[in-house]
């Protein structure tokens, strides 16, 4: 690597103002110089305040109630219709201070979901949400579950400022909720009250008697309602790949079987699963996933949005996947050729 090489990958000086604290003491030090000894001394102007959990909150308006029961309304839907997560976004618009939430086109798989961005619909739907417009969180359901924050749902919201709520047992005409909130890439638990507000009613309730948890409630246990037809149509169940030749052997079975005999051991170690499990989580409808534990249906839908990524054909991967495992008489006896002809 030369000089010029050198200058352009080395790390940029870090120009910021240093502040110097006492390990031991937690105070904040200045230079000083008495003539005959120089150092650093506490000081006198300031005084140091050790937060061990920083918080920040929202200061605009809050999420109307009206819209909670419409987002709320979509997740028991989906659940009943589907089986399986849904996903709403949240905006608010900086120049008229009002919220809105769209659920934008999704594929709906056991306890994963995820957004068709490549979806002819999507960019329609996005061109909603123009000047003044900014997306500021989400929710989405976990089925029968409780309410909690995956691994996958920690890495999603990470980098996306705003609001994000998970709504469990969506069935219960009392769900559970979980809800985080993101700034500047820093996320921290927070109450839904200060992100929804309460219906109108609530106001004639004396504030003892409004108390924090009476707020939950409420907020948990709302009267379902219409929402927007157009979200019925967003969620994508399966999503069938078009047959185009790259999608299939060009060179025999033989030669697909392997490419994807590698894939599906590859995913062994990255979800930290056998082909047995694979084969058994794969094998289970949408409709009696929610019979799985939590983490058996998220591994469930982690392979399968795998196996979607690939745009090979389904049918074919779980087909080689039982041969790999050596079927026997409890497991579907599917050929190669076999597969293919149901594809036609």
């Amino acid at each position: 690597m030369n000089s010029e090489q050198a200058s352009k990958t080395s790390t940029p000086p870090d120009t910021r103002t240093p502040v110097i604290v006492n390990a031991k003491t937690l105070e904040l030090l200045i230079p000083t110089s008495s003539g005959f000894f120089e150092g650093f001394q506490a000081s006198p102007e300031h005084r140091v305040i050790i937060i061990n959990d920083p918080k920040f909150h929202w200061t605009r308006e809050r999420i109307p109630f009206d819209l909670w029961v419409q987002v709320v309304s979509f997740m028991k839907w989906s659940q009943t219709a589907n089986k399986s997560e849904a996903h709403c976004s949240l905006f608010y618009n900086t120049e008229l201070n009002i919220w809105d939430a769209w659920a934008f086109p999704q594929l709906c798989v056991g306890m994963t979901v995820r957004l068709l961005e490549d979806d002819p619909d999507y960019a329609k739907d996005r061109a909603r949400f123009g000047k003044g417009w900014i997306m500021a969180g989400s929710v989405h359901h976990h089925c029968e579950s409780a309410a909690f924050q995956s691994s996958t749902d920690s890495a999603d919201e990470r980098d996306k400022d705003g609001v994000h709520i998970t709504v469990g047992k969506v069935s219960e005409k009392q769900v559970d909720l979980h809800t985080r909130q993101v700034w500047n890439g820093n996320m921290a638990p927070c109450e839904i009250t200060s992100w929804i507000a309460l219906p109108h009613w609530t106001e004639a309730v004396p504030p003892g008697i409004l108390t924090m948890e009476l707020r939950r409630q409420i907020l948990a246990t709302v009267q379902t309602g219409a929402f927007p037809e157009e979200w019925k149509s967003r969620t994508r169940t399966t999503i069938r790949p078009e047959r185009r030749e790259r999608d299939l052997p060009q060179t025999g079975h033989s030669w697909f079987k392997g490419q994807i005999e590698t894939f599906l051991n590859g995913l062994t170690g990255q979800f930290q699963t056998n082909l047995t499990q694979m084969n058994n989580l794969l094998g289970v409808s949408n409709t009696d996933a929610h019979a799985l534990s939590k983490e058996d249906q998220e591994l469930r839908g982690n392979l399968k949005m795998a196996i979607f990524k690939t745009r090979w054909p389904s049918l074919y991967c779980e087909a080689v996947l039982e041969q790999m495992i050596k079927t026997n008489g409890n497991h579907r006896d599917l050929g190669y050729e076999h597969i293919l002809n149901q594809m036609d």
